[in-house]
């Protein structure tokens, strides 16, 4: 076991991982000494000590190049896992020091914010009056990084798969498709709102207007109209949804946008305007949280994830 005085005992640990990992990429001690700008001396002295307290040889010295016995890649192997941990550790005493005089920054896909966020603060206040929590809507992409670099606490939106994240899906989400009357596809006897009652293919040659070129969304939609060989005709190409479904209505160009924004934008038929729901066995997409991985849940944030879950399901149609 290794004693978690902190201060002595891990700067001691944390100098023996150092001169393991220069001695496995290095080959040897005195490359190994010359890569830290140490002595030899001085390595093999730290590693015979370590090898004394635990009773075990670390390195194999009958071989060129020299290498770890097998408790010596146990050892450091055991060393990289506590120094992660202590790194959460004291990533977890930091945030729970910013709560105290600080906030906790959720990021979401627009539009989902203005529909869950007002469900979900009045009952994170009520048990936590004194903490400030900021919502922010942006890309997926954008939002994987400043999850990895600390700077938002958690996100709701699209699905992120990054080894060091760790994403649960919630629900979905289904897509719709807006119509213009200058569009050939327009029917003005449909029911509203009908599922799309044409082949995906009969989409071929029709006017889009696009999501921006960093949005996860329009990625999964570009995706899927590729794989059904469908060639779209880009007209503009736009910053969200909600002037997406502006510029159908204004008939710009067809758009394609979420269950959230129709239910926001278009309650009721309109006579210029077609919405269809693409069936979800052909199209949706996945909505969840992603956090960082190896990240202890203090309570504020489990809160507000546990709230996330009782309250995205319901608003979605």
């Amino acid at each position: 076991m290794l004693n978690y005085v902190w201060g002595v005992v891990i700067i001691s640990d944390d100098k023996l991982m150092k001169f393991l990992d220069a001695i496995v990429s290095n080959g040897g001690i005195s490359k190994a000494a010359n890569s830290l700008f140490v002595t030899q001396p001085y390595i093999s002295q730290t590693i015979h000590q370590a090898e004394k307290k635990y009773g075990v040889e670390l390195l194999d010295r009958n071989v060129k190049p020299i290498r770890l016995t097998y408790a010596g890649k146990l050892l450091l192997d055991y060393l990289h896992k506590e120094k992660n941990e202590y790194s959460t550790l004291k990533s977890e005493m930091n945030s729970l020091a910013k709560y105290a005089h600080g906030e906790i920054v959720i990021a979401t896909n627009q539009p989902l914010g203005r529909f869950f966020f007002p469900k979900l603060l009045p009952k994170f206040r009520e048990q936590y009056p004194d903490i400030k929590t900021r919502l922010i809507e942006l890309p997926t992409t954008q939002a994987e990084k400043l999850l990895l670099t600390g700077e938002i606490n958690f996100f709701i939106g699209m699905p992120i798969y990054n080894r060091k994240l760790n994403y649960e899906k919630i629900s979905f989400d289904s897509v719709y498709a807006l119509i213009p009357k200058t569009s050939l596809l327009f029917d003005d006897s449909r029911s509203y709102p009908p599922e799309f009652p044409y082949s995906i293919s009969e989409l071929n040659g029709e006017d889009i207007i696009s999501i921006r070129q960093d949005s996860h969304y329009q990625e999964v939609l570009d995706h899927f109209f590729i794989d059904h060989g469908v060639n779209l005709h880009v007209v503009t190409e736009v910053a969200n949804m909600d002037i997406a479904a502006q510029l159908a209505k204004e008939q710009v160009g067809c758009a394609f946008v979420s269950s959230l924004i129709v239910s926001e934008n278009f309650a009721f038929p309109t006579r210029n305007l077609n919405v269809f729901k693409i069936p979800n066995d052909l199209l949706r997409t996945d909505v969840g949280i992603t956090y960082r991985k190896f990240q202890g849940m203090s309570d504020p944030i489990q809160l507000l994830i546990d709230l996330t879950r009782e309250n995205i399901e319901p608003i979605m149609i």
